[in-house]
């Protein structure tokens, strides 16, 4: 006879190692900071409608605060929002129980995955509130003004900027855990008979994105490391006038931080992938079609870093080179738009709540893919670089793809998370779309 023991409350909710708690936690903490992300932009945009005006629930906005609302709303909704809830949490809460296992292959490791990331959070937090206020130097953190101006007398350690480059750093290594888990767990953790091409796709996105982001931020670390000792300790690695150059930096950032659009947009295609099958009816269309553009799109992100650097004189070469590559990303993107579209058709299709958000990332993601196919033109990058044209793709991509995607996995899997069904928006044709969605909810 076995004897177990209940866990204490620290053991189950706080420092656990199951992998759907440590799912939840991920979801809870990117759910606050989606709010916390939020009110940043509220408070900015309340500044443009009512220039110099007291600011509900704020205050008045001055210059530099207003540089370090739109710098931290920026970097919080992509680090610290879109890739925990898309990769961090649906990761842990999906792959064990697709993949027919029973937890992760490095339980500890994953707890310790969250805590990074937490104390990450919380430096990044506490960034507002000390001497100078939070970083305001943009979320891209491009020298000279993230470097406060060197060759000044370097600021002190604890100034918002410094801890702003701490914490992304924390917040990465959190994130290199978290894939080493997920894409080992995939390789040997797999129910018995079930090949890569069994896989759900949601599993091929996850791994997809976990690859892409291991690949490629180790740039940006030392990218990152020697920003820090330029801030800290007054060395001159972005310094023209000891040597270093700041364009340097533009070519670290970008390295990571295109393919980071990727690792919040592939996972988010696995989802609606996903939700399309189920709510189509149908078995997905081009399964390997879809895996293997996945793996395109994973292999030509890392080539394609120097278009957002059109203006910063690179050579025409290099320009025209990226202006291709980057016109090559469509070919594999539109693959997945012609397979989710073939599987809608003539499927017996319900429109839930989670549907809905589907269709939604297919019209909004398709906005996106349009106006990024024209930046990607060399010669209208050039006018509409810095522009609000350049807001606006980014916005379709990552809100009206990435948030629509994770609205539509959070109404479909939250039984599974929760063990309750939310209440869904229902216009199906016939009496049996409800009854499917409690099936799969297993509920």
């Amino acid at each position: 006879m076995t004897l177990t023991h209940e866990e204490s409350f620290i053991r189950k909710y706080i420092f656990s190692t199951d992998h759907k708690m440590i799912g939840k936690q991920y979801f809870i903490a990117g759910l606050f900071m989606a709010f916390v992300g939020g009110f940043l932009a509220y408070v900015f945009r309340m500044q443009l409608a009512y220039p110099g005006q007291s600011i509900p629930l704020y205050g008045k906005l001055t210059p530099i605060g207003y540089n370090s609302m739109v710098t931290m709303h920026g970097t919080v909704m992509i680090f610290w929002v879109a890739m925990p809830l898309l990769l961090s949490a649906a990761g842990n809460i999906l792959i064990p129980l697709m993949l027919g296992t029973d937890d992760m292959v490095f339980p500890k490791l994953n707890m310790l995955s969250f805590w990074v990331f937490f104390i990450s959070m919380v430096i990044l937090l506490a960034s507002f509130f000390v001497p100078g206020g939070a970083f305001g130097g943009g979320w891209t953190a491009y020298p000279p003004l993230s470097a406060d101006g060197y060759p000044k007398t370097p600021p002190p350690l604890y100034s918002g900027g410094t801890l702003w480059v701490i914490a992304v750093a924390l917040e990465f290594v959190s994130m290199l855990m978290g894939g080493i888990n997920f894409i080992v767990t995939t390789v040997n953790k797999r129910a018995k008979g079930m090949g890569f091409m069994d896989m759900p796709i949601m599993i091929w996105m996850l791994n997809l994105a976990s690859i892409i982001f291991m690949l490629s931020v180790g740039p940006l670390i030392a990218g990152a490391i020697m920003l820090l000792l330029d801030r800290t300790i007054g060395t001159g690695f972005y310094d023209p006038a000891r040597g270093g150059d700041p364009v340097l930096f533009q070519h670290f950032f970008w390295f990571y931080s295109h393919p980071a659009v990727y690792i919040m947009i592939i996972p988010a295609m696995g989802v609606v992938s996903e939700l399309i099958t189920t709510f189509s009816r149908k078995v997905i269309f081009g399964y390997t079609a879809i895996a293997y553009s996945s793996l395109g799109i994973a292999a030509v992100s890392f080539f394609v870093w120097g278009h957002h650097m059109f203006v910063s004189g690179q050579s025409e070469t290099a320009g025209i080179l990226f202006s291709f590559i980057t016109m090559l990303v469509g070919v594999p993107t539109a693959i997945k738009m012609f397979n989710w579209v073939a599987t809608l058709y003539k499927g017996s299709v319900s429109f839930d709540s989670p549907m809905l958000y589907a269709l939604g990332f297919l019209f909004l993601f398709a906005i996106g893919g349009v106006t990024g196919i024209m930046l990607a033109v060399l010669p209208i990058d050039v006018h509409f670089h810095d522009t609000y044209f350049v807001v606006a793709h980014f916005h379709y991509v990552m809100v009206g793809g990435t948030l629509m995607a994770l609205m539509g996995g959070f109404y479909y899997w939250f039984p599974k998370m929760f063990g309750k069904i939310l209440p869904s928006i229902h216009f199906g044709c016939d009496g049996h779309a409800t009854s499917l969605f409690r099936l799969h909810s297993g509920l």
